[in-house]
């Protein structure tokens, strides 16, 4: 089941096009994939194995929408010390003896860290903020034809 989308599912097991639409628009809400994209099937079944307040298969938003819940996750980090940048533009990784140490920031700033991640796509990591020199060839050429979005990071947590 992890690679089906809700697509062939719907067209191999219900006759009303009406209730595919649903199904597939159910299935694919608030994730950036349709109907077709593979694993799609798969999003549907998590919801619906999930709970909420009590409440079989229902879907739950932050209240105050999704920047409220950034907030609530920044509080809480920097309430066990960490410190979170705000609008701190990331301009690439810094590499050491050929390993990510951390992070070159717009103004110039270099951030080293003992662990990197990234929450922005692999296509923007690896291209534009890695950049060709510190990949494998082949990792370059599969990574610049994944069809993917994302934007670079603009906060940073340390």
């Amino acid at each position: 089941m992890i690679l089906i989308n809700i697509w062939d599912v719907a067209q191999d097991e219900l006759t009303d096009d009406r209730l595919k639409a649903v199904l597939g628009f159910d299935a694919t809400l608030g994730a950036w994939m349709g109907p077709r994209s593979p694993n799609s099937l798969i999003l549907l079944l998590n919801r619906l194995a999930g709970e909420v307040n009590g409440q079989k298969a229902a879907l739950a938003w932050a209240r105050g929408g999704m920047g409220s819940a950034a907030e609530a996750m920044a509080k809480a980090v920097a309430a066990r010390g960490v410190t979170v940048l705000r609008d701190a533009r990331v301009e690439g990784l810094v590499f050491e003896a050929e390993q990510v140490a951390g992070v070159r920031l717009s103004g110039g700033e270099v951030m080293h860290a003992g662990v990197v991640v990234s929450a922005i796509s692999p296509k923007t990591t690896l291209l534009q903020l890695a950049g060709p020199r510190h990949l494998d060839t082949g990792l370059i050429n599969d990574v610049r034809h994944q069809k993917s979005r994302g934007l670079r990071p603009s906060c940073i947590w340390r």
